[in-house]
């Protein structure tokens, strides 16, 4: 045949291929665009293949980049044919296909990728190989750069950053909130605070304020974590339990149901806060120690295995070895509870103790 001939049927074979192809992907979008929208094939191709937007002469410089003003060739979404856009730096940082689209003096440079339906506005940037797509909007100051990834219905806004590898879905973090490390946000109402580590935020209420959730630390639904509050290392917050002011919750310790954590208080070790307890003060509750409901304020110290629930314990109380104290009215001064003192009046709840020291079970008269 010689080798123009076999290049000649070469060139065929990959023409008779392309059209093979062609024909397969008008059926794939017939079936899929006629039967739910009614939209022709050739409409949906010739709105898939084309471009949406084009370079303007207006660049702009950034981080010594430089970036071109867009300008939308045909009508999508909310944009509307001739529409100016943002800027970029290359075609393959905003999709032509879907209804993404940079606004405003919004900047979207390096290997980061904005595409689906995401919108970047105001004065957002977008850079390094970051992404940003689904229904996601980043606008105001927002920068989200690095690996960071922003997706589905999220929305960040203010100052906020979202970098390295952070993660956030379906969240509405603003102001001043740093997200970072491996974090990941899902479907939270609202982030403020910093989130970095390989920190876990799942549907939880906010983190606001100063808040920091970092380390392994998970705060799951519907939790709220916010003032000047730390949660780290491997502690958990979850049900509807609130962390604030100062408080800090810390290595393994679990917090959960409709407890709150506030003013000066720790609570780490293995500890398990749950109920409606109050823990307030500058109160330090550790080790394998329980605390089920009840109000515990002052200078308070439980610890060792000990366990206290529906109580008010107050002052300088200590509650430590295996102790246990139920339904007390109140507990206060230099108390001491430890050994294997059983302290309960589930009936009356009538009991006070203030400067006792108890280390085995406790006889009411």
């Amino acid at each position: 045949m010689g080798l123009f001939g076999g290049k000649k049927r070469k060139a065929k074979l990959i023409e008779e291929r392309a059209d093979e192809l062609k024909r397969s992907a008008k059926e794939t979008l017939e079936k899929l665009g006629e039967e739910n929208t009614g939209v022709k094939a050739e409409e949906m191709v010739k709105a898939l293949s084309s471009k949406k937007y084009k370079y303007t002469s207006e660049t702009t410089d950034f981080m010594g980049v430089k970036l071109y003003r867009i300008q939308a060739l045909r009508s999508f979404g909310n944009v509307q044919k001739g529409m100016l856009g943002g800027f970029i730096e290359k075609e393959g940082n905003l999709d032509h296909a879907g209804e993404a689209w940079v606004a405003d003096d919004a900047k979207i440079c390096g290997n980061a990728q904005v595409y689906g339906n995401a919108q970047i506005y105001d004065n957002a940037r977008v850079y390094g190989s970051a992404q940003v797509y689904d229904n996601a909007k980043v606008f105001d100051k927002a920068e989200i750069c690095d690996s960071a990834r922003i997706y589905n219905n999220a929305k960040v806004s203010g100052s906020a950053q979202v970098y390295e590898n952070a993660e956030v879905n379906t969240t509405r973090v603003e102001d001043s909130a740093r997200i970072y490390g491996g974090a990941s946000i899902i479907h939270t109402k609202k982030v403020a605070g910093k989130v970095y580590g390989n920190a876990r935020v799942f549907e939880a209420e906010q983190i606001s304020g100063n808040a920091q959730i970092y380390d392994n630390a998970q705060i799951n639904t519907p939790a709220e974590v916010y003032g000047n509050a730390k949660v780290y290392e491997n502690a958990r917050v979850s049900d509807h339990a609130s962390v604030y002011g100062n408080a800090e919750i810390y290595g393994s310790a679990q917090v959960y149901e409709t407890a709150n954590i506030f003013e000066n208080a720790h609570v780490y070790g293995h500890t398990k806060i749950d109920g409606s307890a109050y823990i307030c003060g500058e109160v330090h509750v550790y080790d394998n120690a329980k605390v089920n409901g009840g109000e515990i304020s002052g200078n308070v110290r439980i610890y060792g295995n000990a366990e206290v629930g529906c109580s008010s314990v107050s002052d300088t109380t200590e509650i430590y070895g295996d102790a246990k104290v139920y339904w007390v009215e109140s507990i206060g001064g230099n108390s001491r509870i430890y050994g294997n003192a059983v302290i309960a009046d589930e009936l009356l709840g009538l009991i006070e103790i203030y400067d006792e020291d108890i280390s085995e079970p406790w006889e009411m008269i």
